[in-house]
């Protein structure tokens, strides 16, 4: 994949934020620590801007990727790993169908986008549209008897899932960073800074940052803190 220091900086970014985020969330879930400003819109749009910067970044992102089906294949392999991590070990955040789930399904859905040659001006413009409009269809649950279709946004009140990134609408947001990537100019870069060099290992950070999460409040609490 060719890289651009710009955008590995702006992915390095959104990766702080994740784990200083999922820090604080872990906080507030698990160790019963009130921060209202955390539970309320503040956060809300935190962790909204947190998820629409990767996906967008991602969807940009598939532009430059010259081996689409070990991208594919890479993103499907996490998927079903961490399906099957969280499963095993916390049926409480069982992941059915996460980010990194919406990642691999819409790269490989746009490949078959990518061939029909769309105009990328109205494919942006529709894309933001779809997004807008079906942003707040999936937040409740539907009278359906199955949750087979979860993965589109479709599902009951049985369903739970412990990181929910339904592609209605996210996959909307993917072309819009795909689209995007036809109607503006980066023939620019920035120096490689410590950001960038997140952002090339956001993936591997996405996976440990978790256990690491647990393992530093685990070493806090037996040091006094929190409580202490």
């Amino acid at each position: 994949m060719k890289r651009y220091n710009f955008l590995d900086a702006i992915r390095g970014l959104a990766v702080v934020n994740m784990v200083l985020y999922h820090f604080l969330f872990d906080l507030v879930e698990m160790e019963n620590i009130k921060i209202d400003w955390f539970v309320s819109t503040p956060g809300v749009i935190w962790e909204r801007f947190i998820c629409i910067t990767f996906i967008v970044v991602s969807g940009f992102c598939f532009n430059l990727s010259k081996n689409k089906k070990k991208q594919i294949l890479t993103l499907s392999v996490v998927a079903i790993l961490l399906s099957v991590a969280t499963f095993l070990f916390d049926r409480d955040l069982f992941i059915v169908f996460g980010i990194i789930h919406l990642l691999a399904l819409s790269c490989f859905l746009t490949v078959f986008v990518d061939k029909l040659k769309a105009d990328k001006k109205i494919l942006f413009v529709v894309s933001i549209i779809l997004f807008i409009i079906t942003y707040n269809i999936v937040k409740s649950p539907m009278n359906i008897s199955t949750n087979a279709f979860s993965f589109i946004g479709f599902y009951n009140n049985q369903f739970a899932s412990g990181d929910y990134f339904p592609m209605i609408p996210w996959s909307f947001l993917y072309l819009v960073g795909y689209s995007l990537y036809h109607l503006v100019d980066i023939n620019f870069d920035i120096r490689e800074n410590f950001l960038c060099t997140i952002g090339k290992k956001s993936l591997i950070i996405y996976l440990l940052h978790q256990p690491i999460i647990l393992l530093i409040i685990q070493i806090i609490k037996l040091l006094g803190g929190f409580y202490g």
